[in-house]
Protein backbone atom coordinates (compact mmCIF):
# COMPACT_ATOMS: atom_id res chain seq x y z
CA UNK A 1 0.00 0.00 0.00
CA UNK A 2 1.45 3.32 -1.05
CA UNK A 3 2.58 5.32 2.03
CA UNK A 4 -0.21 7.82 1.25
CA UNK A 5 -2.89 5.68 1.19
CA UNK A 6 -1.25 3.92 4.03
CA UNK A 7 -0.69 7.06 6.83
CA UNK A 8 -4.77 7.53 5.76
CA UNK A 9 -5.68 4.24 6.91
CA UNK A 10 -3.61 4.93 10.38
CA UNK A 11 -5.47 8.19 10.64
CA UNK A 12 -8.67 7.16 10.25
CA UNK A 13 -7.73 4.28 13.01
CA UNK A 14 -6.79 6.57 15.67
CA UNK A 15 -9.63 8.63 14.88
CA UNK A 16 -11.74 5.80 15.45
CA UNK A 17 -9.09 4.83 18.76
CA UNK A 18 -10.88 8.36 19.67
CA UNK A 19 -14.64 7.75 18.84
CA UNK A 20 -14.38 9.88 15.43
CA UNK A 21 -16.88 7.85 13.79
CA UNK A 22 -17.83 9.48 10.46
CA UNK A 23 -14.43 11.44 10.30
CA UNK A 24 -12.85 7.92 10.27
CA UNK A 25 -15.11 6.25 7.94
CA UNK A 26 -15.23 9.16 5.24
CA UNK A 27 -11.23 9.12 5.33
CA UNK A 28 -11.28 5.31 4.54
CA UNK A 29 -13.75 6.05 1.93
CA UNK A 30 -11.66 8.94 0.26
CA UNK A 31 -8.38 6.24 0.54
CA UNK A 32 -10.52 3.80 -0.98
CA UNK A 33 -11.68 6.52 -4.24
CA UNK A 34 -8.20 7.14 -4.88
CA UNK A 35 -6.78 3.30 -5.58
CA UNK A 36 -8.25 1.15 -8.46
CA UNK A 37 -5.59 -1.84 -6.86
CA UNK A 38 -7.72 -4.99 -6.23
CA UNK A 39 -6.42 -5.97 -2.92
CA UNK A 40 -6.19 -2.09 -1.57
CA UNK A 41 -9.95 -1.72 -2.50
CA UNK A 42 -10.93 -5.07 -0.64
CA UNK A 43 -9.03 -3.69 2.23
CA UNK A 44 -10.77 -0.26 2.66
CA UNK A 45 -14.03 -2.30 1.69
CA UNK A 46 -14.07 -4.58 4.45
CA UNK A 47 -12.89 -2.05 6.99
CA UNK A 48 -15.73 0.30 5.86
CA UNK A 49 -18.00 -2.43 6.56
CA UNK A 50 -16.28 -3.44 9.72
CA UNK A 51 -16.90 0.38 10.78
CA UNK A 52 -20.79 -0.07 9.68
CA UNK A 53 -21.43 -3.11 11.28
CA UNK A 54 -19.71 -2.62 14.10
CA UNK A 55 -19.23 1.05 15.06
CA UNK A 56 -22.21 2.56 13.84
CA UNK A 57 -24.46 -0.28 13.72
CA UNK A 58 -25.99 0.31 10.24
CA UNK A 59 -26.66 -3.20 9.06
CA UNK A 60 -27.89 -2.09 5.90
CA UNK A 61 -24.59 -0.61 5.16
CA UNK A 62 -22.85 -2.64 6.54
CA UNK A 63 -24.70 -5.42 4.07
CA UNK A 64 -24.06 -3.85 1.27
CA UNK A 65 -20.03 -3.07 1.81
CA UNK A 66 -19.97 -6.73 3.28
CA UNK A 67 -21.68 -7.68 -0.30
CA UNK A 68 -18.73 -6.03 -2.14
CA UNK A 69 -15.84 -7.33 -0.27
CA UNK A 70 -17.13 -11.31 -0.82
CA UNK A 71 -17.86 -10.82 -4.37
CA UNK A 72 -14.21 -9.34 -5.11
CA UNK A 73 -12.78 -10.90 -8.05
CA UNK A 74 -9.64 -10.66 -9.26
CA UNK A 75 -6.43 -13.18 -9.66
CA UNK A 76 -4.29 -10.46 -6.98
CA UNK A 77 -7.30 -11.33 -4.40
CA UNK A 78 -6.02 -15.20 -4.68
CA UNK A 79 -3.69 -15.23 -1.55
CA UNK A 80 -4.19 -15.91 2.01
CA UNK A 81 -4.44 -12.36 3.23
CA UNK A 82 -7.42 -11.62 0.58
CA UNK A 83 -9.31 -14.70 0.75
CA UNK A 84 -9.53 -14.53 4.86
CA UNK A 85 -10.81 -10.90 4.34
CA UNK A 86 -13.43 -12.51 2.06
CA UNK A 87 -14.45 -15.07 4.11
CA UNK A 88 -14.96 -12.76 7.43
CA UNK A 89 -17.14 -10.99 5.07
CA UNK A 90 -19.44 -13.93 4.37
CA UNK A 91 -19.14 -14.93 7.81
CA UNK A 92 -21.12 -11.44 8.83
CA UNK A 93 -22.95 -12.00 5.65
CA UNK A 94 -24.31 -14.87 7.54
CA UNK A 95 -25.44 -13.02 10.35
CA UNK A 96 -27.29 -10.11 8.26
CA UNK A 97 -28.70 -12.62 5.84
CA UNK A 98 -32.38 -12.22 5.23
CA UNK A 99 -34.28 -15.50 5.19
CA UNK A 100 -32.58 -19.45 5.85
CA UNK A 101 -32.49 -19.85 1.79
CA UNK A 102 -29.48 -16.73 2.08
CA UNK A 103 -28.10 -18.15 4.98
CA UNK A 104 -27.68 -21.34 3.75
CA UNK A 105 -25.83 -20.08 0.11
CA UNK A 106 -23.71 -17.94 2.06
CA UNK A 107 -22.77 -20.31 4.52
CA UNK A 108 -22.01 -22.95 1.10
CA UNK A 109 -19.86 -19.83 -0.03
CA UNK A 110 -17.64 -19.97 3.13
CA UNK A 111 -17.47 -23.90 2.91
CA UNK A 112 -15.54 -23.31 -0.61
CA UNK A 113 -13.52 -20.76 0.26
CA UNK A 114 -12.29 -21.31 4.26
CA UNK A 115 -14.24 -25.03 5.24
CA UNK A 116 -12.30 -24.23 8.56
CA UNK A 117 -13.96 -21.61 9.76
CA UNK A 118 -15.15 -22.46 12.93
CA UNK A 119 -18.53 -20.53 12.56
CA UNK A 120 -19.50 -23.77 10.28
CA UNK A 121 -19.53 -25.92 12.69
CA UNK A 122 -21.30 -24.45 15.06
CA UNK A 123 -23.73 -21.92 13.29
CA UNK A 124 -25.44 -23.91 10.59
CA UNK A 125 -26.66 -26.89 12.49
CA UNK A 126 -28.71 -24.17 15.38
CA UNK A 127 -29.69 -22.42 12.02
CA UNK A 128 -31.28 -25.66 10.77
CA UNK A 129 -32.95 -26.54 13.84
CA UNK A 130 -35.16 -23.42 14.08
CA UNK A 131 -35.53 -24.21 10.52
CA UNK A 132 -36.94 -27.88 11.05
CA UNK A 133 -38.93 -26.87 14.07
CA UNK A 134 -40.70 -23.74 11.90
CA UNK A 135 -39.30 -20.69 13.34
CA UNK A 136 -39.80 -17.89 11.05
CA UNK A 137 -36.03 -16.44 10.29
CA UNK A 138 -36.66 -13.17 12.37
CA UNK A 139 -36.38 -15.38 15.36
CA UNK A 140 -33.05 -16.53 13.62
CA UNK A 141 -31.95 -13.19 13.27
CA UNK A 142 -33.06 -12.28 17.46
CA UNK A 143 -31.36 -15.06 18.46
CA UNK A 144 -27.96 -14.20 16.43
CA UNK A 145 -28.41 -10.32 17.72
CA UNK A 146 -28.90 -11.44 21.80
CA UNK A 147 -25.93 -13.63 21.65
CA UNK A 148 -23.55 -10.51 21.03
CA UNK A 149 -24.81 -8.88 24.39
CA UNK A 150 -26.29 -8.77 27.83
CA UNK A 151 -28.18 -5.96 29.52
CA UNK A 152 -29.36 -7.71 32.24
CA UNK A 153 -26.09 -9.63 33.53
CA UNK A 154 -22.65 -7.73 33.16
CA UNK A 155 -21.17 -11.31 34.00
CA UNK A 156 -22.52 -12.52 30.52
CA UNK A 157 -22.11 -9.31 28.44
CA UNK A 158 -20.49 -9.82 25.24
CA UNK A 159 -20.30 -5.70 24.60
CA UNK A 160 -20.70 -6.34 20.94
CA UNK A 161 -23.56 -3.76 20.88
CA UNK A 162 -22.69 -2.86 17.59
CA UNK A 163 -23.41 -6.09 16.01
CA UNK A 164 -26.43 -6.69 17.62
CA UNK A 165 -27.85 -3.07 16.78
CA UNK A 166 -27.05 -3.66 13.04
CA UNK A 167 -28.65 -7.17 13.44
CA UNK A 168 -31.82 -5.44 14.22
CA UNK A 169 -31.30 -2.69 11.98
CA UNK A 170 -31.79 -5.09 8.95
CA UNK A 171 -34.77 -6.94 10.78
CA UNK A 172 -35.90 -3.77 11.33
CA UNK A 173 -35.59 -2.79 7.62
CA UNK A 174 -36.98 -5.63 6.32
CA UNK A 175 -40.18 -5.67 9.06
CA UNK A 176 -42.66 -6.21 6.25
CA UNK A 177 -40.61 -8.66 4.41
CA UNK A 178 -39.88 -10.90 7.55
CA UNK A 179 -44.18 -10.75 8.61
CA UNK A 180 -42.88 -9.81 11.90
CA UNK A 181 -45.19 -9.97 15.01
CA UNK A 182 -46.11 -6.73 17.31
CA UNK A 183 -44.67 -8.88 20.05
CA UNK A 184 -41.10 -9.60 17.91
CA UNK A 185 -41.60 -5.91 16.85
CA UNK A 186 -41.75 -4.33 20.02
CA UNK A 187 -38.39 -6.60 21.04
CA UNK A 188 -36.81 -5.40 18.04
CA UNK A 189 -37.23 -1.89 18.17
CA UNK A 190 -36.73 -1.76 21.92
CA UNK A 191 -33.53 -2.96 22.05
CA UNK A 192 -32.22 -1.40 18.76
CA UNK A 193 -33.00 1.75 20.54
CA UNK A 194 -31.63 1.11 23.69
CA UNK A 195 -28.44 -0.09 22.54
CA UNK A 196 -28.43 3.03 20.17
CA UNK A 197 -28.53 5.00 23.04
CA UNK A 198 -25.98 2.52 24.76
CA UNK A 199 -23.13 2.88 22.29
CA UNK A 200 -24.16 6.69 21.80
CA UNK A 201 -22.99 7.48 25.30
CA UNK A 202 -19.80 5.25 25.66
CA UNK A 203 -18.80 6.79 22.03
CA UNK A 204 -18.88 9.93 24.11
CA UNK A 205 -17.51 9.12 27.10
CA UNK A 206 -14.56 7.53 25.03
CA UNK A 207 -14.12 11.26 23.55
CA UNK A 208 -13.69 12.67 26.45
CA UNK A 209 -17.29 14.01 27.64
CA UNK A 210 -17.21 17.91 27.50
CA UNK A 211 -13.78 17.90 27.15
CA UNK A 212 -14.13 17.20 23.57
CA UNK A 213 -13.65 19.90 21.46
CA UNK A 214 -15.61 18.01 17.92
CA UNK A 215 -19.14 18.44 17.38
CA UNK A 216 -20.95 15.05 18.31
CA UNK A 217 -22.50 15.69 14.65
CA UNK A 218 -19.43 12.90 14.42
CA UNK A 219 -21.19 10.24 16.28
CA UNK A 220 -24.85 10.88 16.63
CA UNK A 221 -26.11 9.44 13.61
CA UNK A 222 -25.74 6.19 15.48
CA UNK A 223 -28.30 7.53 17.64
CA UNK A 224 -30.53 9.74 15.05
CA UNK A 225 -30.63 7.30 12.47
CA UNK A 226 -32.70 4.53 14.88
CA UNK A 227 -35.36 7.13 15.16
CA UNK A 228 -37.52 6.80 12.48
CA UNK A 229 -38.03 3.38 13.20
CA UNK A 230 -39.40 3.96 16.56
CA UNK A 231 -41.74 6.66 15.15
CA UNK A 232 -42.55 4.10 12.24
CA UNK A 233 -43.62 1.94 15.30
CA UNK A 234 -45.21 4.52 17.34
CA UNK A 235 -47.39 5.38 14.40
CA UNK A 236 -48.94 2.26 14.31
CA UNK A 237 -48.94 1.80 18.71
CA UNK A 238 -49.44 5.16 19.96
CA UNK A 239 -50.54 4.18 23.23
CA UNK A 240 -47.28 1.73 24.05
CA UNK A 241 -46.06 4.04 27.30
CA UNK A 242 -42.93 1.75 27.74
CA UNK A 243 -41.98 2.90 23.55
CA UNK A 244 -43.16 6.69 24.28
CA UNK A 245 -40.83 6.70 27.27
CA UNK A 246 -37.82 5.24 25.52
CA UNK A 247 -38.60 7.99 22.61
CA UNK A 248 -38.75 10.61 24.99
CA UNK A 249 -35.35 9.39 26.29
CA UNK A 250 -33.71 9.43 23.16
CA UNK A 251 -34.59 13.11 22.28
CA UNK A 252 -33.78 14.41 25.52
CA UNK A 253 -30.60 12.73 25.26
CA UNK A 254 -30.13 14.25 21.50
CA UNK A 255 -31.37 17.58 22.89
CA UNK A 256 -28.97 17.88 25.65
CA UNK A 257 -26.25 16.87 24.20
CA UNK A 258 -26.11 19.37 21.08
CA UNK A 259 -27.51 22.00 23.94
CA UNK A 260 -24.40 20.82 25.69
CA UNK A 261 -22.35 21.32 22.59
CA UNK A 262 -23.56 24.82 21.90
CA UNK A 263 -22.31 26.10 24.74
CA UNK A 264 -19.26 24.21 25.05
CA UNK A 265 -17.77 25.68 21.77
CA UNK A 266 -18.80 28.83 22.52
CA UNK A 267 -16.91 29.12 25.84
CA UNK A 268 -13.98 27.08 23.76
CA UNK A 269 -12.65 28.88 20.40
CA UNK A 270 -10.67 26.08 19.93
CA UNK A 271 -13.97 23.33 19.19
CA UNK A 272 -14.19 22.30 15.63
CA UNK A 273 -17.12 20.63 13.99
CA UNK A 274 -15.01 19.93 10.85
CA UNK A 275 -13.21 16.70 9.76
CA UNK A 276 -9.58 18.11 9.36
CA UNK A 277 -7.96 15.63 8.31
CA UNK A 278 -7.03 15.04 4.44
CA UNK A 279 -9.47 17.39 2.82
CA UNK A 280 -12.54 15.07 4.37
CA UNK A 281 -15.46 17.06 4.07
CA UNK A 282 -17.25 18.82 6.98
CA UNK A 283 -20.22 18.13 8.67
CA UNK A 284 -22.98 20.91 7.78
CA UNK A 285 -26.62 20.89 8.23
CA UNK A 286 -29.42 22.42 7.04
CA UNK A 287 -31.24 25.25 9.09
CA UNK A 288 -34.89 23.93 8.61
CA UNK A 289 -34.54 20.11 9.13
CA UNK A 290 -31.23 19.32 10.79
CA UNK A 291 -30.08 17.00 7.93
CA UNK A 292 -26.69 16.63 6.99
CA UNK A 293 -25.62 18.71 3.54
CA UNK A 294 -22.69 17.96 1.71
CA UNK A 295 -23.27 21.81 -0.33
CA UNK A 296 -23.51 24.61 1.35
CA UNK A 297 -24.42 26.59 -1.74
CA UNK A 298 -26.96 24.63 -2.63
CA UNK A 299 -30.45 23.99 -1.74
CA UNK A 300 -30.83 20.99 1.08
CA UNK A 301 -31.68 17.67 -0.63
CA UNK A 302 -33.96 16.45 2.01
CA UNK A 303 -36.23 18.71 2.68
CA UNK A 304 -35.60 21.83 -0.08
CA UNK A 305 -34.54 24.31 1.79
CA UNK A 306 -32.70 27.16 -0.37
CA UNK A 307 -29.10 28.03 0.34
CA UNK A 308 -28.78 30.90 2.28
CA UNK A 309 -26.26 32.17 0.03
CA UNK A 310 -29.48 31.89 -3.08
CA UNK A 311 -30.02 36.51 -2.09
CA UNK A 312 -26.23 36.84 -2.31
CA UNK A 313 -26.39 35.72 -6.28
CA UNK A 314 -28.71 38.48 -6.59
CA UNK A 315 -26.97 40.96 -4.41
CA UNK A 316 -23.69 40.64 -6.69
CA UNK A 317 -25.52 40.63 -10.10
CA UNK A 318 -27.27 43.78 -8.83
CA UNK A 319 -23.60 45.41 -7.27
CA UNK A 320 -22.04 45.00 -11.16
CA UNK A 321 -25.44 46.86 -12.67
CA UNK A 322 -25.28 49.44 -9.81
CA UNK A 323 -21.17 49.97 -10.75
CA UNK A 324 -21.94 49.80 -13.98
CA UNK A 325 -24.42 52.45 -14.50
CA UNK A 326 -22.30 54.50 -11.79
CA UNK A 327 -19.23 54.76 -13.66
CA UNK A 328 -21.02 55.31 -17.02
CA UNK A 329 -23.02 58.43 -14.78
CA UNK A 330 -19.66 59.89 -13.92
CA UNK A 331 -17.58 59.39 -17.42
CA UNK A 332 -20.08 61.76 -18.87
CA UNK A 333 -17.35 64.13 -20.48
CA UNK A 334 -15.76 60.83 -22.44
CA UNK A 335 -17.16 59.58 -25.52
CA UNK A 336 -20.03 57.12 -25.62
CA UNK A 337 -17.76 54.17 -26.93
CA UNK A 338 -15.33 55.35 -23.73
CA UNK A 339 -18.49 55.22 -21.38
CA UNK A 340 -19.66 52.30 -22.31
CA UNK A 341 -16.00 50.21 -22.05
CA UNK A 342 -15.23 52.04 -18.24
CA UNK A 343 -19.24 51.10 -17.50
CA UNK A 344 -19.05 47.47 -18.73
CA UNK A 345 -15.50 46.82 -17.41
CA UNK A 346 -16.47 48.02 -13.53
CA UNK A 347 -19.77 46.08 -13.60
CA UNK A 348 -17.42 42.79 -15.11
CA UNK A 349 -14.88 43.45 -11.96
CA UNK A 350 -17.44 43.28 -9.38
CA UNK A 351 -19.29 40.43 -11.13
CA UNK A 352 -15.93 38.30 -11.90
CA UNK A 353 -13.89 39.78 -8.82
CA UNK A 354 -15.74 41.51 -6.22
CA UNK A 355 -18.24 39.12 -6.23
CA UNK A 356 -16.45 35.57 -6.02
CA UNK A 357 -14.65 37.06 -2.69
CA UNK A 358 -18.00 38.00 -0.74
CA UNK A 359 -19.27 34.69 -1.84
CA UNK A 360 -16.42 32.79 -0.70
CA UNK A 361 -16.18 34.86 2.71
CA UNK A 362 -19.86 34.59 3.66
CA UNK A 363 -19.75 30.64 2.46
CA UNK A 364 -16.79 30.25 5.02
CA UNK A 365 -18.67 32.11 7.55
CA UNK A 366 -21.79 29.62 7.38
CA UNK A 367 -19.60 26.85 7.46
CA UNK A 368 -17.95 28.25 10.36
CA UNK A 369 -22.02 28.98 11.86
CA UNK A 370 -23.24 25.55 10.68
CA UNK A 371 -20.84 23.37 13.03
Amino acid sequence: MSIGLSKMTEDAEKLLDQGRILPALELLKQARSMTKIPFRRLYLTFNIAVVYWDKIGNGLAARDELLAAANAEDPELDQPVARAMRANAIENLMLSALSFDEFDDFAGKLRKLAPEMPVLSGLPPVIEEMRVCGAPWSSALIQMAMDNYNRNNPAQDWGRYGVAKSTYHILLATRKRQRLSREDWRLAIGEYCALAMRMMTDCQNLRGGDADVHSPEEFLPMLTDSIPYMDEYLAVFAGDDGMQQIRHNMQSILNNTRKRWAAISQDKPESNGSFPVWGAPAVHRCRRCNKPISDMAQACPACGNPSPLAGLYSSICVAAIVAGLTVWHFAAAHPPWARGLWAVGAALLVFVLVGPILFQFWLARLKKESH
